[in-house]
């Protein structure tokens, strides 16, 4: 939680402990007055009239020990929670980096390979290379790749089409120039700055890159292509998750956009050597044509990349089970069964999507025990694992504290996934005399963001970061709304009052338990005896001496004591008080060695 979310109640919980401690002192002088009279409550409340001091300045001690503590405990744990997170980015990076190398299934798009690595990238559908034979083959100057959520088109054009484009016309190596360069980007912030920033690079278009200035998209574009076409080349420009540029309220606002501007003017005026592809979710397909984008034609300007059939879903997870097990019986039964909860998950019946696909393996690879129980059908991803794994990693260890808070700020309220920010806009807050106030020290919001990396909640994009995949929004929206709910969160920074108010309480319950007892002690004790407080002097009835001194036991001073009354029980009483083991001796306040029982005075 915040600072300030525990502001209000740390000023709360410390009037409380002040309130409780000069509550015990009000009414008498000092705290040493104060402590006297509430040890003789104590006595008196326990019917133990010796008890020891040092008991109740134990429990007094005690109590004021976790009403304080309530309050600074949790700010020290999160304190040294945060130090450790803000030291900890070299650790989690390399965790990051040694998941990515070892794990199958994963919930981000995959990376392209590295430029000496072979491409691995495959579907069990084959959909891979009919898209890349369509666009290698298509003259339009701007063509679409659809499909549903989680479909996989983000992979499939960024780890195979991309890099095969790239590959065409080099050496079995991959060495030499290429006849084709294909940049994938996404349409967000400054579009002109990107394609400058991914154009510029030393090698892709120039070995010794221009200066290109200030240059407009469409304006660079011209040169890269007269430059390209003047050597046999050309550009393929993808544009992922396109949709996400359609943010106005209608088909002029979203015109208006400068990334739908410049693939309009391509399409309308086409420039020579360079194509353009744009990824989209297939519902928002229909809102291209109307703001002068080409009609979706299928296989002539559109493609679309469906979900697995089932049995091709249950191939390829057999496949990530024998990657990661090796080669056992069993794996085509587990198969089958996550498979089975996939297509639960991804709600298309009889399909399956990739996401979901990678999502049920993504939690068996990481939690086998939970995996075995989602492929048992005790429970279902989406009701009981899913949700308990995504809160899991939220709240797990040192990020625990500051997990929650970027999360917060890269979802929206109704569950939508946010364009993807940089680390400094995901920890400031407020903005203060006009400079960014940051409430989240940038090294321990580093090291959040790749520990949730590593566990597939989110992912890089440049320099900034985005949720993994819009598929996982509304689970973590989900998992926020519980963690700001939980009763625990709401009630931990002001338990300080309760405690303060129950030691209070204490206080005036016992004191005011002792004053009865010590009214019931006086009657009873007023039938036998009489107690004169000015000189400390007691006068009992010899006869009644047994029952006086069980009372008296709970005189804290005591100087003399006369016995008066005749006859033989008085008589008995005075000569068992001469005895060795005296009823006297109980008496702490009455010193027996100066002490001379007789009967004079009798």
């Amino acid at each position: 939680m915040s600072k300030k979310a525990y502001l209000i109640p740390s000023i709360a919980g410390a009037t409380a402990v002040l309130t409780a401690v000069v509550t015990y002192i009000i009414g008498w002088k000092n705290i040493t007055d104060a402590f006297a009279a509430l040890h003789r409550s104590a006595a008196d409340a326990t019917g133990q009239p010796d008890l020891p001091r040092w008991v109740t300045a134990t429990a007094l001690l005690t109590s004021l020990a976790v009403v304080v503590l309530s309050a600074a405990i949790p700010r020290v744990i999160g304190r040294w929670r945060a130090r450790r997170v803000r030291t900890g980015r070299e650790q989690a990076r390399q965790l990051l980096e040694a998941a990515e190398r070892g794990r199958h299934f994963r919930l981000d798009p995959l990376p392209p390979p590295a430029n000496d690595a072979p491409i691995l990238f495959k579907r069990a559908d084959d959909k891979h290379t009919e898209i890349l034979d369509w666009i290698r083959g298509s003259t339009r100057p701007v063509v679409y790749v659809l499909g549903f959520s989680g479909c996989g088109k983000s992979s499939l054009m960024g780890a195979f089409v991309a890099p095969s484009l790239c590959r065409e016309g080099t050496g079995p190596a991959g060495h030499g120039e290429s006849t084709t360069i294909a940049v994938m980007i996404r349409a967000f912030g400054d579009l002109d700055a990107t394609l400058r920033e991914e154009l510029g690079q030393v090698g892709r278009v120039w070995d010794s890159p221009p200066d290109l200035g200030s240059e407009s998209a469409r304006t660079l574009l011209k040169r890269v292509g007269k430059r390209l076409t003047d050597k046999g080349r050309r550009l393929v420009l993808v544009f992922d998750q396109f949709e996400e540029v359609l943010v106005g309220d209608s088909a002029a606002e979203n015109a208006a956009v400068p990334a739908v501007q410049l693939v309009v003017s391509l399409h309308e005026r086409p420039i020579p050597g360079v194509r353009c592809v744009l990824i989209a979710r297939a519902e928002y397909g229909k809102e291209f044509e109307p703001l002068g984008l080409p009609p979706r034609i299928e296989r002539e300007t559109f493609m679309e990349v469906p979900p697995f059939s089932v049995a091709d879903a249950a191939r390829a997870m057999h496949e990530g089970l024998t990657s990661i097990h090796g080669t056992r019986d069993e794996n085509a039964t587990l198969a089958e069964a996550l498979v089975r909860e996939a297509e639960a998950l991804g709600k298309i019946p009889q399909n399956v999507t990739p996401i979901a696909l990678n999502m049920t393996g993504f939690m068996y690879e990481s939690d086998p025990a939970a995996g075995r129980r989602l492929a048992s059908g005790r429970i279902s991803a989406i009701e009981g694992v899913l949700p308990t794994y995504v809160r899991s990693r939220i709240e797990s260890g040192d990020i625990k504290d500051i997990g929650p808070a970027l999360l917060s700020r890269m979802v929206t309220e109704s569950g939508e996934r946010q364009q993807p920010a940089d680390l400094p806009a995901l920890a400031c807050t407020t903005r203060s005399k006009g400079k960014n106030t940051s409430a989240i020290d940038p090294r321990a919001a580093e090291t959040a963001m790749l520990t949730l990396a590593r566990h597939g909640l989110v992912r890089r994009v440049g320099p900034k970061w985005e949720v993994s995949h819009d598929f996982l929004s509304p689970l973590i929206r989900r998992a926020l709304d519980g963690i700001t709910a939980s009763f625990w969160r709401r009630v931990r920074p002001w338990l300080p009052v309760p405690l303060a108010a129950l030691l209070v309480a204490a206080g005036v319950g016992l004191w005011g338990v002792g004053q009865s007892r010590r009214a019931e002690d006086s009657n009873a004790f007023s039938m036998c005896a009489s107690y004169d407080e000015t000189h400390n002097l007691v006068r009992v009835r010899a006869p009644l001496t047994q029952q006086a001194i069980r009372h008296m036991r709970r005189l804290h001073e005591l100087s003399t004591i006369e016995f008066f009354g005749s006859g033989p029980a008085t008589d008995e009483s005075i000569r068992l008080l001469a005895e060795q083991d005296s009823p006297l001796t109980s008496l702490r306040t009455l010193d027996l060695n100066l002490t001379d029982i007789s009967n004079e005075g009798l």
